[in-house]
């Protein structure tokens, strides 16, 4: 084993191995709508929607390519079958679509977009959670804006295809996997749409079997209930037994620096987890109506799960808050708050904790001026790797730029990213978008410890203009 500082390659790899993300979406880069969380193997892995999200809209008039224009640029308005018989229009056919959380307005809005282009309801449209049940999770702004994305412009392309829209507990892969086999699952399903992804991260290939026909891997039963209080309030409470296997190819690189019994020095052994680790989880959740001036909601999940880090059963803690306010028509503010705490359940101790405040302010200048500011601060305390519950000894990590195992020490980190868009739409069909990012962290270089303070790593610029040419 060679003795290196090598502090950052090795957090990199440790993320890697926790899969724990910050997603960007589009020039907002801090627009991540996924709760950190460590519920399974793939519950600290976030997905994000593939969309970008424009400034608030200031008129009921459409813009943009109609629902006819698409089909006939791609080629949709001139498939048939039996010789032109029968027309290609997903008449017989069911089209999954795949989400997170729930769009309460989706139904309505669904019908308003076929009222504004002339085009009939789809023959059957269902709503259904990950599990196939009728009790919906959570509303959330950012991936209701990819669900009216998704649905309508899967009816629009097959206006006679059904839909059937499976909506995911939350972002994390965990239970958008469990949407998908749902969705592949169910009677009738022809194609399953999904638009959203995430990084890659190691062991990613045992999941393909969601997207080709092998069954669950993980044993799982969630007890979950939502209720609708007087008002618009919503609560909901989950118990989460689970039990998961050992990943052994995700431990490929972990080795354990075993002391020799005669005191002489080391042995680099290698690691070998308990084949598996059951948890128990419990939920509870708050969402606000939708006040005129303000809304908010609070998710909090503690008890015992993996400690990913060292394959180990884990004393979890799991806290979420948001606030909207809306103080005029012209100004927004979007605060959030997450805590994420892995602790070892033998001593009390902390293997790895974070903290991410988020606050996000727009502002509708003038009809055509918008601007849109977000600063998210994240601070992270990560303890040295032992072989917990077994010999205690310290764990490596493979370096593949040193060629060999280095211990996982400590360390601590903070980062600040801050954006700000300005978007410039004098008429419909010409917008201006110019935006400007850029990324603070604590240390810069892990490799130099004299520097310390936030100091400036990342800056970037935005330009985009599109100009609509009526012909």
């Amino acid at each position: 084993m060679r003795s290196l500082q090598s502090k950052r390659r090795i957090s990199q790899r440790r993320e890697s191995v926790m899969s724990l993300r910050r997603k960007y979406l589009g020039v907002e880069a801090l627009e991540s709508r996924a709760l950190l969380s460590a519920i399974s193997a793939l519950d600290g892995v976030v997905a994000t929607p593939s969309i970008d999200l424009l400034p608030m809209v200031t008129n009921t008039t459409p813009r943009g390519y109609t629902p006819s224009q698409i089909a006939q640029a791609y080629g949709f308005s001139g498939i048939t079958f039996n010789n032109g018989a029968i027309k290609g229009d997903g008449s017989g056919q069911t089209i999954a679509i795949v989400d997170a959380y729930n769009d309460p307005n989706i139904v309505n809005d669904l019908h308003l977009f076929d009222q504004t282009f002339g085009l009939a309801n789809p023959p059957k449209f269902s709503v259904v959670n990950q599990n196939g049940g009728s009790s919906l999770p959570a509303t959330d702004t950012g991936w209701s804006e990819e669900i009216a994305l998704d649905v309508e412009w899967a009816h629009a392309m097959a206006p006679g295809a059904n839909i059937l829209l499976v909506e995911a507990s939350s972002s994390s892969l965990n239970d958008l996997l469990a949407a998908v086999n749902t969705a592949r699952n169910t009677s009738g399903v022809s194609a399953v749409s999904m638009s959203w992804g995430t990084n890659e991260f190691q062991g990613e290939t045992r999941y393909d079997q969601y997207f080709t026909s092998a069954g669950m891997q993980e044993e799982k039963v969630h007890v979950n209930t939502n209720v609708r209080l007087r008002g618009g309030w919503t609560a909901g409470a989950s118990v989460l037994m689970e039990q998961f296997g050992y990943p052994a190819e995700v431990y490929e690189g972990y080795r354990i620096e075993l002391p020799r019994a005669d005191g002489s020095g080391a042995d680099t052994v290698p690691f070998v987890g308990r084949p598996a680790i059951p948890n128990r989880d419990y939920v509870l959740q708050l969402e606000t109506p939708e006040f005129a001036q303000f809304s908010g909601n609070v998710f909090v999940l503690w008890g015992h799960d993996e400690n990913f880090l060292e394959w180990a059963s884990a004393a979890l803690t799991l806290f979420n808050a948001g606030l909207d306010w809306r103080p005029t028509d012209q100004l927004r503010l979007n605060g959030t708050y997450q805590l994420q705490r892995v602790g070892r359940r033998s001593d009390g101790s902390t293997v790895n904790i974070q903290h991410i405040p988020r606050l996000k302010i727009e502002y509708q200048l003038s009809r055509p001026i918008f601007l849109r500011l977000v600063g998210e601060y994240t601070s992270e305390r990560q303890d040295d790797l032992r072989d917990h519950t077994r010999t205690e000894a310290p764990l490596l990590i493979f370096d593949p730029e040193v060629g060999d195992f280095v211990r996982a020490t400590a360390f601590t980190r903070e980062s600040f990213r801050g954006d700000l868009l300005f978007s410039y739409q004098p008429n419909p069909g010409t917008v201006l978008f110019a935006g400007y990012g850029s990324t603070l962290r604590d240390p810069v270089d892990p490799e130099d410890p004299l520097r310390t303070g936030l100091r400036r790593s990342d800056d970037g610029f935005f330009f985009k203009m599109s100009y609509l040419f009526r012909m």
